[in-house]
């Protein structure tokens, strides 16, 4: 005869196995009365509510049985299968951090998503193929332990002693206080105050070869940096002059004010195909762009 110990860790493994139970399929394994069987669903009820919060045990009307019902803190299946696409798009990461990270992300799948489908076989066929030719970008660095140390010292308020590789492969050592940390054109990048130029410059994340941090300093006068005002302005991550540019636009519309979140369309001539845009933008990632349009941009 089974104890009531034993009959509830069976019965919560099988929940969060993602299995629907009956209390009269219990009862019969156990040979117990289904009064008991309720009891045993109670006390493990109690159990989630202590021990993992936001995990509830729910009665399904329909299939007459029990199930688990998914905590705020994992994902449904098309949430984690967007994120991978955004991912693998993105070709940030090195393979190995990137497939890790798909790991992660596919054991977020939701207890209820995986009671009534088997997300694992429904996702892998729609990635394998991008994930087998997955090619990241050139510089093949590992890049999820020091984004998380950087913004750590964003928090802290933390300066920071780097060894930096510019463009040229030439390495110098830069003090900088890092104040936000943003992704743009595969790459990204930190942010920070660089005391000796008295103003905030973009140091590529993956050219970072070393960096130490020196103690907090809570006496920085420093405003926080809204990088969500930054992105308005800025289209790639060169630093410039923010200015009011007009320019008459002969591509799609829809492609313009993507780029330019915050454009005022003052004139469209829909049979002509051109509008009249005024952009309030750093002057020097804007030009990237206008002459990646050549003929499409006219001022």
């Amino acid at each position: 005869m089974t104890s009531s110990a034993q009959r509830q860790l069976y019965i919560l493994m099988q929940l969060l196995a993602g299995i629907s139970l009956t209390k009269s399929n219990l009862a019969l394994k156990f040979s117990a009365d289904q009064r008991t069987i309720q009891r045993d669903l109670a006390s493990v009820r109690n159990f989630l509510t202590d021990y993992q919060p936001g995990t509830e045990i729910t009665y399904d009307h329909i299939k007459k049985g029990y199930y688990l019902v998914k905590p705020p803190h994992l994902l449904a299946e098309n949430a984690v299968l967007t994120l991978i696409k955004i991912l693998l798009a993105s070709r940030a990461l090195n393979k190995e951090e990137t497939q890790n990270t798909i790991q992660q992300l596919l054991a977020l799948i939701s207890v209820q998503e995986a009671r009534q489908v088997k997300p694992l076989i429904q996702i892998k066929p729609l990635i394998q193929n991008e994930l087998a030719n997955y090619t990241p970008v050139q510089h093949q660095q590992v890049l999820l332990a020091p984004l998380w140390d950087f913004s750590q010292y964003i928090l802290r308020l933390q300066v920071v002693k780097i060894t930096y590789q510019r463009q040229h492969r030439e390495l110098v050592n830069r003090t900088i206080q890092p104040r936000a940390i943003v992704f743009s054109e595969f790459y990204f990048y930190v942010i920070a105050y660089n005391s000796h130029y008295d103003q905030n410059l973009f140091y590529r994340l993956d050219r970072i070869q070393k960096y130490s941090p020196l103690p907090p300093n809570t006496d920085q006068k420093l405003p926080r940096f809204k990088e969500g005002e930054l992105r308005k302005f800025l289209q790639y991550m060169y630093p410039g002059k923010l200015q009011t540019i007009k320019f008459k636009y002969y591509g799609i519309l829809e492609a313009a004010l993507d780029r330019f979140p915050i454009a005022r369309v003052l004139t469209y001539d829909s049979k002509k195909g051109w509008a009249l845009l005024e952009v309030k933008v750093y002057d020097q990632g804007a030009l990237t762009w206008f002459l990646s349009q050549g003929e499409l941009v006219q001022f």
